[in-house]
């Protein structure tokens, strides 16, 4: 379980950096479904599964310092547009008026 936990983690890090949404939103939904089967198991992890756990903390932290990255781009983009630097660039000195 915690292996297919894994692949899920990895390949939701490289969905991240594209434009493909509905794929990402399907990947955390099947990952979230692997973590609510386990949940129901108590025991503890076997020390090879520990491993893999490190694993995926590793990927994890990857996956949201990626995210932290595409949001910070985003948000520069919306402050451009706002300010109309877009449109200049875009359009030349006419954009700005309008």
């Amino acid at each position: 379980m915690y292996k297919q936990i894994l692949e899920l983690t990895e390949e939701i890090e490289t969905v991240i950096g594209t434009d493909d949404h509905v794929r990402l939103q399907n990947l955390m939904a099947r990952r979230a479904e692997y973590f609510s089967v386990m949940e129901g198991q108590g025991p503890q992890p076997s020390p090879g599964a520990i491993t893999i756990i490190k694993k995926i903390q590793e990927c994890e932290s990857r996956c949201q310092e990626q995210a932290i990255r595409k949001i910070e781009s985003l948000k520069k983009d919306m402050d451009e547009i706002r300010k109309g630097k877009r449109l200049g660039k875009a359009y030349g000195r006419f954009a700005s008026n309008g």
